[in-house]
């Protein structure tokens, strides 16, 4: 998994440096234009620049590595926008269906509501090899049974997102990162 997170780290920096260098040029054709259009540039001059014998096959390397960068901007482009979101993609009879990392978490908000003695402060959703992990941070009242209830809470969350979204929860982490005593048993 880190070979795979430096390939990625190192494809960034490629890109960020192509980018640059791309940049780079088309700031200077631009210049060269602004330059040539307020005639402040002699086209003349500029053209003779162009017919040097023995100079072809700079031109033509640019214009390759041009091409190369340009291909590969709008694969890296292509790549972003699958990846802009985190979700989870589950298959149905009638195609695929993608529920984001935000929606789990929603859910998971909402069925800890329902437990006493329980506020949650953070919920992580993540991804690892296919199988979907939950991390909840909570608050939880003074009074109550903290494993007994921590446990119920990582049950109750696992099957209620396994039977609403129908993905597979590998695990649930419950965090207990504060106790409060001002938290209130739900009336019902």
């Amino acid at each position: 998994m880190s070979e795979a997170k430096g390939m990625i780290i190192k494809m960034k920096l490629v890109d960020k440096m192509l980018l640059m260098i791309f940049i780079i040029i088309i700031m200077a054709l631009s210049i060269l234009f602004i330059g040539l259009g307020f005639n402040l540039i002699d086209p003349y001059k500029f053209i003779k620049i162009f017919q040097l014998q023995g100079q072809n096959y700079v031109y033509s390397v640019s214009g390759i590595l041009l091409i190369i960068a340009c291909i590969i901007f709008i694969m890296s482009e292509l790549n972003k926008k699958s990846d802009s979101v985190a979700s989870i993609i589950l298959t149905s009879n009638y195609g695929n269906i993608s529920v984001s990392f935000n929606t789990i978490a929603n859910l998971v908000e909402k069925k800890a509501r329902t437990h006493d003695g329980i506020n949650t402060q953070k919920i992580y959703v993540s991804k690892v090899n296919e199988k979907i992990s939950i991390s909840i941070d909570v608050t939880v009242s003074s009074d109550v049974n903290i494993p007994e209830v921590a446990e119920k809470l990582q049950k109750d969350v696992k099957s209620y997102i396994e039977n609403t979204t129908a993905a597979y929860i590998d695990s649930v982490k419950v965090n207990v990162v504060n106790l409060s005593s001002t938290l209130k048993m739900r009336v019902e």
